[in-house]
């Protein structure tokens, strides 16, 4: 259960269904695709068609983009970031995970690697191991607790605390 609400929390964090509807997203591509042309090194319009073509739910050219990007700027947590995603919706989930712990590696605050690094965790059954990651989620919105993402965060945290020290089961 846990790991398809992190999942699921993942996915709507990459994808939009109405944005992957929208004839702009393909507008936008062809743009992007003429200043690749004209420049193959430019990080910016790699990552921007990438996030497109991952909210089209074309995760194979996505990742192409952002490997492409990768191999000029290694280290950008936000390349990282949404090729983790991508991995993640494509069913990639070991390169997801690689790509997760580089994150974290570059930022260690970084939303999407410590998300996915949890739920990695989390379906392991490290549990121990997942909570300092959720810990930061829940810090990265600790000035807004009013804000969904941050009582989404603690409650998970609070989920997979339960996992760890369990309510002992009494029978009379």
């Amino acid at each position: 259960m846990k790991k398809i609400f992190l999942t699921a929390v993942l996915s709507a964090m990459l994808l939009n269904p109405v944005a992957a509807q929208q004839p702009r997203n393909i507008e936008l591509i062809n743009q992007y695709t003429i200043l690749i042309k004209k420049n193959p090194k430019d990080v910016t319009s790699l990552l921007g068609r990438g996030m497109l073509y991952s909210q089209m739910g074309l995760t194979e050219n996505a990742i192409a983009d952002l490997s492409a990007a990768l191999k000029i700027s290694p280290t950008h947590p936000r390349l990282l970031e949404a090729r983790a995603l991508a991995y993640q919706v494509g069913g990639y989930y070991n390169l997801s995970i690689a790509d997760a712990f580089m994150t974290l590696f570059v930022d260690k605050n970084s939303e999407v690697g410590n998300l996915l690094v949890a739920q990695h965790y989390t379906v392991k059954k490290r549990y121990k191991d997942a909570v300092p990651h959720l810990q930061r989620l829940v810090n990265l919105y600790s000035s807004q607790p009013n804000s969904q993402q941050y009582r989404e965060y603690r409650k998970m945290k609070e989920s997979v605390e339960k996992l760890i020290n369990p309510i002992p089961f009494i029978s009379y």
